[in-house]
Parts: structure tokens; C-alpha cells; sequence
């Protein structure tokens, strides 16, 4: 049955606030000369009242634009858009620097997609918000906090199937190369987690832990210098019957600039070291060789979000799930070839 349409007259009636105010400041919340609270309680109830209808029509797309940077936050949104379309619903673009509760209550609001879980971090307080929609939150870590419906991609899948492949060719000593040092909680966490998917992958493989190599260098992006030293020093550090043969990196660019110190050194790529990044970005294709890579499906999380967004109906209260996890997937290229 759809619900009533938004009455300025009921809101009016239920805050005891007259109904010439409410509409001040729904029209123009901004420029009203309401009070911060009767703004505040107006906007959160018309944006309750608004939710409701079953005619809400738009997906609302949380982010910023460090994140519109990446290769995976245009894939996300591409993916969100795409399948935006496809149902039908309008598609909104908003950043943090909007106020939600206006936006709330002047759209019509079928759902919220939040690009990263620090957008609606609980533990701030300017945006721990009690909102009355449908909330997937994407790009999830696994022990991160976040809002409704995580949708995340957890690499453990791809990894299992890199270090598989390298086992496949004759790959004994594998490690793992990332950084020491980033430039905020959330990439210094991501690393930690990219460590541990690593060491929990190799036990699945069968591999101790114990036996592998992590090499960590310092965050590139905390100086205006390269790591290209850091790189040589680590691969020079090892003899060569010793040295890995194999080598997994944090990310794509790593494993660029990997392959790159690697040949000035007269180290073979793929021949005498194969090298796998993670994330699939454009650049794997224009390397020279090109570059394996484990591919999160960014595009599907984003379609997957928006199915979740459209009908929240697939699950009663109970089975409601707290993350839908998307699988990694190795894509293979030219870095990588079986062992001397």
C-alpha cells in the first residue's frame, strides 16, 4: 500500500510548530531563520515521512572526491550507475560536505550508497546519524566499522589463487612486499589486512607462514621521492639462489615500480621473478611485461549495492545479512612464468 504523500500541515501539527515555518525551511533550509534544533527536528522528520513512500525513486551516491581518484571508486560508481539505470532509479552524486538531513527531506530517497565506511564513522559524531533509509556501505575492511549493509570484497580469494599459480609453476619462495608506513589509519590498516589475507592464504596452500618473506618499505606518498632504493636494496639483499622467485605486491603501482628496479637490476621478469599486484588497474594493461593482478570485481560491488538499495525485501529481519562478501579473481598476464 503506498504511504500518504509528505504533508507540511502533519509535520507542523506533530512537532506543535506552525506550518508557514516548516515550510521555510524545507524550500530553503539554509537562508530560514528557524533555530538549529527546530531545523534539525523538521528536516528529521520530513526525511522519515519522506522515506516511507514507496514512489522514493533515487539512489543516493555518499563519497568524495579523493576516492573518485582510484581506479576502484570509479569502478564502484560506474557499477552503481549502471545498474541505477537499469532499475530505473535516478542517481544522485553527494558529498560529506552536504547536509543529509536537508537532502533527505527534499529527495526522494530510495537508498544511501556510502563509497567508504570513514563517511559514516560511528565514532564521528557530526555524522553518526540515525537515518530512515536503506544504507550500503561499500569498500568494507574486515573489521571496520560501518553503516547498514557492508558490501565488501575480501581479497583472500584471488590471493589463494595467485600463490596457487605460483605453486603450479615451481614457485617456492614467495613474498609479499607493501608498505611500512601510509599515510592514514585507514590505508596503514588496509596493509595489515592485505599481510594477514597473505600468511592465511599460504596456510591454505599449505605453506607455513614461518617460511615466506614480507618485505615492508615506506609509504611513497609521504615524500615527494620514489622508493625505487628501498626496492633495490631488498632485492640485492638476498643471494641469488635465495632470493624470491615470487613476488606478491600491495598494489598494482608497487608492482610496477617492482618490475621496473627489478630489470635495471638485469632481474628477468617474468623468467627469474614473477610479480603479482592487486586492485587490476589500467595500468596492468600498458606495462611492460603487462601485469598479473588480483581483480576485486569493484563494478559488481557497486550493481550489488544498488540491488540491496532497490529491494531490502529479499530477507526478513532475521536472515538480514551484515555483509555480502564479492569474490577477488586472478588475472593473469605476462609477469608471471614458471620457475628456472
Amino acid at each position: 500500500m503506498a504511504s500518504k504523500k509528505l504533508n507540511q500541515k502533519d509535520i507542523a501539527e506533530k512537532l506543535n510548530i506552525s506550518p508557514a515555518t516548516v515550510s521555510l525551511v524545507l524550500r530553503s533550509p539554509e537562508t530560514s531563520r528557524a533555530s538549529k534544533e527546530t531545523k534539525k527536528r523538521i528536516l528529521e522528520l520530513a526525511s522519515s515521512m519522506r522515506q516511507n513512500a514507496n514512489s522514493a525513486d533515487t539512489v543516493l551516491f555518499l563519497t568524495d572526491e579523493s576516492i573518485l581518484r582510484f581506479h576502484y571508486g570509479n569502478s564502484m560508481l560506474s557499477g552503481a550507475q549502471a545498474r541505477a539505470a537499469e532499475l530505473g532509479l535516478k542517481f544522485e552524486i553527494i558529498t560529506p560536505a552536504q547536509d543529509l538531513s536537508t537532502l533527505l527531506a527534499t529527495r526522494k530517497a530510495r537508498g544511501l550508497l556510502v563509497s567508504s565506511f570513514t563517511l559514516l564513522d560511528p565514532r564521528n559524531t557530526k555524522k553518526n546519524l540515525n537515518l530512515p533509509l536503506r544504507i550500503a556501505t561499500l569498500n568494507i575492511e574486515r573489521r571496520a566499522p560501518f553503516s547498514g549493509i557492508a558490501i565488501a570484497s575480501d581479497h583472500f580469494e584471488g590471493m589463494h589463487k595467485a600463490i596457487t599459480r605460483f605453486i603450479e609453476m615451481g614457485h617456492k619462495r614467495i613474498a609479499f612486499v607493501g608498505y611500512k608506513s601510509l599515510t592514514s589509519d585507514t590505508s596503514a590498516s588496509r596493509t595489515r589486512e592485505r599481510t594477514t589475507i597473505f600468511h592465511e592464504a599460504l596456510e591454505a596452500c599449505g605453506i607455513n607462514p614461518s617460511d615466506s618473506i614480507v618485505h615492508l618499505i615506506r609509504d611513497p606518498k609521504q615524500e615527494t621521492e620514489d622508493r625505487s632504493e628501498e626496492i633495490r636494496d631488498f632485492l640485492r639483499s638476498f643471494t641469488k639462489r635465495k632470493r624470491p622467485t615470487a613476488i606478491i605486491a600491495f598494489n598494482d603501482l608497487l608492482a610496477f615500480k617492482i618490475i621496473n628496479v627489478a630489470l635495471r637490476e638485469g632481474i628477468n621478469v617474468p623468467a627469474d621473478l614473477s610479480i603479482i599486484g592487486i586492485d587490476n588497474e589500467p595500468l596492468c594493461e600498458n606495462s611492460l611485461p603487462t601485469i598479473s593482478s588480483i581483480s576485486p570485481e569493484f563494478s559488481k560491488m557497486g550493481r550489488v549495492a544498488v540491488n540491496v538499495i532497490n529491494d531490502d525485501n529479499l530477507w526478513t529481519a532475521e536472515d538480514r545479512p551484515s555483509r555480502i562478501v564479492i569474490s577477488s579473481n586472478l588475472i593473469e598476464r605476462e609477469s608471471i612464468a614458471e620457475t628456472k
